[in-house]
C-alpha cells in the first residue's frame, strides 16, 4: 500500500513537470524584454529555448549569427563573437474591428 502511494504522488509529480515544461511559451514579449546585450547564446536559449532558424558567418577573429525564434511573436537577434548586440521583436498586426468582431471597412 505504501508502494502504490508513493508511485501515485510521483507520477503526479513527474506529470506537473511536464505539463509546467511543455505548457509555457517562451517566446513571449516578457521574456524578450530579459534579453540584455552581451548575453551568451547560452544564456538566450535557456530562456527562449532552441532558435527557431539561425545563420552564421566568420571573417578572421570575427563571428556573427542571426537567430529568430517563432511563435506569437517573432524575435531577432544578432549576436558577435557569440554575445546580443541587437535585438528586436515584431507582434502580429491587429487590426480594427466592429463590436461584433467584424474587420472594419477601409474607405
Amino acid at each position: 500500500m505504501l508502494y502504490l502511494r508513493y508511485f501515485t504522488q510521483l507520477g503526479t509529480l513527474i506529470l506537473i513537470l511536464a505539463s509546467i515544461a511543455c505548457g509555457v511559451p517562451k517566446i513571449t514579449e516578457e521574456n524578450y524584454q530579459r534579453i540584455q546585450t552581451g548575453m551568451t547564446m547560452a544564456e538566450v536559449t535557456a530562456i527562449l529555448g532552441e532558435p527557431t532558424d539561425s545563420k552564421s558567418a566568420g571573417i578572421g577573429d570575427l563571428s556573427a549569427t542571426t537567430a529568430n525564434w517563432k511563435g506569437e511573436i517573432t524575435i531577432h537577434l544578432q549576436f558577435l563573437n557569440g554575445k546580443v548586440r541587437l535585438k528586436s521583436m515584431n507582434t502580429p498586426l491587429t487590426l480594427p474591428t466592429t463590436e461584433n468582431g467584424k474587420p472594419l471597412k477601409q474607405n
